[in-house]
């Protein structure tokens, strides 16, 4: 199963330890402006270059930063969020 590509709901217990057991994550190619890819490593080499061991979960967060912001690849509990971070109106 490509666990990338599958609803939350589709994927199952066995899938997720299947992944944390070291399998690979197949996701479709995708193609970047060569500029923005270059601007991408870059941000992602400085973030590397700039590791704290005191603080490791700031690489991550970082990480997903750059990803998200330059590259639009954000995990799906994101959606989630913005979902639910949208205004109604209540009449």
């Amino acid at each position: 199963m490509n666990l990338a590509l599958a609803k939350s709901s589709d994927v199952t217990h066995k899938d997720i330890a299947q992944l944390r057991a070291g399998d690979q994550i197949r996701m479709p190619a995708a193609y970047a402006n060569a500029e923005v890819f270059a601007h991408v490593v870059d941000r992602l080499e400085q973030i590397v270059r700039a590791y704290d061991p005191a603080a490791p979960d700031m690489v991550r967060t970082d990480i997903i930063q750059v990803l998200g912001e330059e590259l639009g690849v954000w995990p799906e509990e994101c959606l989630a969020a913005e979902e639910s971070l949208r205004p109604r109106l209540v009449a």
